[in-house]
């Protein structure tokens, strides 16, 4: 994937009079790609056409439908409403005696 900087850095090399084949593997950019973006003025990120489609199944869509108020949260437990706390069981093979 080429990035933003290396087309800029391309371009610079360019304008400083390099050959596009010289320009294109000091930017570790094959010829073919570093001639389409001498040709093009957009850059990189500007190339990219928004995306409107999924490209997989949502696994959560059926749990988005049937809770309409429940908003997606980053590292929370959703909607669910806090249950009493488990009581505290010490781990197999751990003793507090030693």
């Amino acid at each position: 994937m080429i990035k933003d900087g290396q087309v800029r850095e391309m371009r610079r090399l360019l304008a400083l009079g390099n050959p596009l084949a010289a320009s294109a593997r000091m930017t570790f950019m094959n010829e073919k790609t570093a001639r389409r973006y001498r040709d093009d003025d957009r850059l990189p990120s500007q190339r990219k056409k928004p995306r409107d489609y999924r490209t997989r199944v949502d696994p959560f869509a059926d749990v988005w439908r049937r809770n309409r108020d429940c908003k997606p949260k980053p590292f929370s437990s959703g909607c669910r409403k806090p249950t009493q706390a488990a009581s505290p069981t010490p781990l197999a093979g751990l003793s507090s005696d030693a």
